[in-house]
């Protein structure tokens, strides 16, 4: 029984393959349960040691607790055992796609994640992405912020670095550098220029293209300068409940309903980057088989530190009208409370789809 296991990387179009393969039924494979298409936390739930469970920011954000994840665990290793038994009764291949896992701090994870899957398949490939750098910072950056990053006012875009060999030599070394495949991820490097169809073709299953359930996490220059200010200045991300994720991800889609330019970061930021860590261009290089660094692609704004995100924040400040909020804000801190305002207005949007659902849910009952 073959066992295929997608670890990523980050933003590497993994939501849209989750999503995707999720939702899909095909007797030739089983996609493991999990709480949600991304099975990152579920990994990190079965997997992880008392740190990873008290600092990864899925559990941390919603107010989780290390008592309760470990009881959680219990259920989850119930559920997943079980699905690996029927696959082998039924002979399917067993798919899990895992992206946080790679990240540098999944030590532990990685090391009982072999030790779970290891010995219960004859076949195992380890397959991931590798994003070029540049792309990568970029993408991540902004990651970060939707995420509720920066809010202590760093900017330092090194610790954005993709550190491919700590991303992927562990899992060389535990499986065996012959079952672990790493493919650039460039569109010119994918099947039809698709990555959901790439990974289809390589996990070797069939998508049809129709099924394809696109995901895009990209902001706008605008939305992410304002996001900045948010996070920087104002309150950051609200956490700590069970919603925090949804109200956090309603208010970064209603800054995203505002402009189109696209923002890049400047060579001047970028290129002493690069040079200090050769050494894992040169790892990465040898693994895919090709130079993996990208150049800058085209952009509408090139920034060059935080100074520049303020500064179009600043420009686009008059913009927050549109979602009833106040005159146009004066001063920095006084935008950063506008976009705090525009949360809370996030907050009464999630507790009104509340009530709906379980106004509905109320009928339904009295109806039944």
């Amino acid at each position: 029984m073959k066992f295929f296991a997608h670890v990523g990387m980050p933003k590497t179009g993994s939501s849209s393959i989750q999503n995707t393969i999720t939702k899909l039924e095909d007797e030739a494979y089983r996609y493991l349960p999990s709480m949600t298409p991304n099975q990152s936390s579920l990994c990190v739930l079965l997997f992880g040691n008392e740190s990873n469970l008290r600092n990864y920011h899925k559990f941390k954000k919603v107010g989780q607790t290390v008592e309760e994840l470990l009881e959680l665990r219990k259920k989850w290793e119930r559920k997943v055992q079980k699905a690996i038994d029927e696959a082998r009764q039924k002979d399917q291949m067993v798919i899990l796609s895992a992206e946080d896992i790679t990240a540098p701090g999944m030590t532990a994870v990685r090391t009982n994640f072999h030790s779970f899957f290891a010995p219960q398949f004859d076949e195992i490939e380890i397959f991931a992405y590798a994003r070029p750098p540049i792309s990568f910072i970029q993408s991540v950056f902004q990651q970060r912020l939707q995420s509720g990053a920066f809010a202590d006012g760093s900017f330092d875009l090194d610790k954005l670095w993709p550190q491919y060999q700590k991303r992927f030599g562990q899992f060389e070394d535990l499986f065996g550098r012959e079952n672990v495949k790493l493919k650039t991820f460039e569109r010119s490097n994918l099947y039809v220029g698709d990555v959901v169809l790439d990974f289809a073709k390589e996990a070797g299953i069939k998508i049809n293209p129709d099924d394809i359930r696109q995901s895009n996490e990209s902001l706008s220059m605008e939305a992410t300068s304002l996001l900045f200010i948010q996070r920087r200045f104002g309150r950051g991300m609200d956490v700590g409940f069970a919603d925090a994720f949804r109200v956090n991800k309603h208010f970064v889609n209603r800054l995203n309903e505002i402009g189109d330019s696209k923002p890049r970061f400047d060579a001047s930021v970028l290129d002493p980057i690069i040079e200090q860590h050769r050494d894992d261009l040169d790892w990465i290089d040898e693994r895919v088989g090709a130079p993996i660094l990208d150049s800058q692609s085209d952009a509408d704004f090139l920034i060059r530190s935080q100074d520049d995100l303020i500064e179009v924040a600043m420009q686009n400040r008059g913009i927050l009208q549109k979602f009833g909020i106040g005159t146009p804000a004066g001063s920095v801190q006084e935008l950063a409370n506008q976009l705090d305002e525009l949360l809370d207005m996030s907050q009464s949007a999630i507790d009104e789809q509340n009530a709906e659902k379980a106004r509905r849910k109320e009928s339904s009952k009295a109806q039944a």
